[in-house]
């Protein structure tokens, strides 16, 4: 009976070994991948920090931010990877400087489900050129000086995304 209990450790043990192998390959691995808003897998950067200040609620947004998020944000972790928003609304997503995706941006004052967002808050509606796909993010942090953050964090996933920029 002693080693059927010691065997059951020792595989509870590897179970817990391996779930850790897992999760620390599968967060190196989904730390670019977004699976929220499509039916296949496909790549999106965005980085996750765990202590980063600027992603709460009660962050500071510059007085524009409409006007301020135009121009180029360099992934904080990943300056390969980047977005740009455009003055004709178009927002395009680079992955190691190559054009990956390119969408229509606007700010919109109500949530995917059609309920109002609150007042000084900004949230962002980003529709796929290619399919017509649409995703939100909300945006706690732009700036409007090279060297400022731009902090979005999606809607329905709360994954954020951290940017400088250029």
């Amino acid at each position: 009976m002693k080693n059927i209990k010691i065997n059951k450790k020792l595989i509870i043990l590897l179970f817990v070994v391996g779930i850790t192998a897992v999760a620390f390959n599968a967060k190196k691995i989904f730390t670019k991948l977004d699976i929220s808003n499509k039916q296949e897998v496909i790549a999106k950067p965005f980085v996750v920090k765990k202590n980063q200040k600027s992603a709460t609620p009660n962050a500071t947004l510059s007085m524009n931010p409409q006007q301020d998020i135009v121009g180029t944000w360099l992934m904080e972790n990943s300056p390969s990877d980047k977005y740009v928003f455009t003055n004709d609304n178009k927002h395009y997503t680079y992955v190691d400087n190559v054009l990956q995706w390119s969408y229509s941006y606007e700010f919109v004052d109500y949530l995917s489900n059609g309920n109002p967002i609150p007042t000084g808050k900004y949230l962002i509606k980003f529709t796929d050129l290619d399919d017509g796909d649409v995703s939100y993010e909300w945006v706690f942090d732009v700036g409007p000086n090279p060297g400022d953050y731009l902090t979005l964090i999606g809607e329905d996933n709360g994954r954020m995304a951290f940017f400088i920029k250029q």
